[in-house]
């Protein structure tokens, strides 16, 4: 019996037309899936600094209404907060704070230490996390913009 010509049952494969489209959907879902996982690990990591920078400002204002020293100790996942060597609460309430997933500290000072006028000492400290978001305590003043 001869096929007919509609007739397309001796071919099974996928056209060039279906796997082009295929592809580009899948090019399209892996883009926005990227872009998502990027937009919460910038959000991420802009909390971390906000957090970051409220706790430095609170260890000055704890070290210019006391005598002793307050200082920021700092490791690549986190930091705590110390009184004359001796663990402190950090305002949420406990003496030490991990970063979130996917944020660190890749340079800058281990300690930042407030004397009893605010002053971090006589040169600017600048902490980075993830290599591109620093946070710059000034000398003398220990102002952090």
């Amino acid at each position: 019996m001869a096929s007919l010509p509609g007739n397309r049952t001796g071919n099974r494969g996928f056209t060039l037309v279906e796997i082009t489209a295929v592809l580009v959907i899948l090019a399209i879902v892996g883009a926005v899936v990227l872009s998502r996982t990027a937009s919460i690990t910038r959000n991420k990591l802009a909390a971390e600094v906000d957090m970051l920078k409220g706790n430095l400002r609170y260890a000055q204002a704890r070290a210019m209404n006391d005598d002793l020293a307050w200082e920021v100790t700092l490791t690549a996942s986190g930091y705590g907060l110390f009184r004359d060597s001796t663990a402190q609460n950090l305002p949420e309430g406990s003496p030490s704070h991990s970063f979130a997933s996917g944020v660190a500290l890749t340079s800058g000072a281990t300690t930042v230490s407030f004397d009893s006028w605010g002053s971090p000492g006589p040169n600017d400290i600048t902490l980075t996390l993830n290599g591109s978001e620093d946070i710059l305590v000034t000398k003398n003043t220990g102002f952090i913009p």
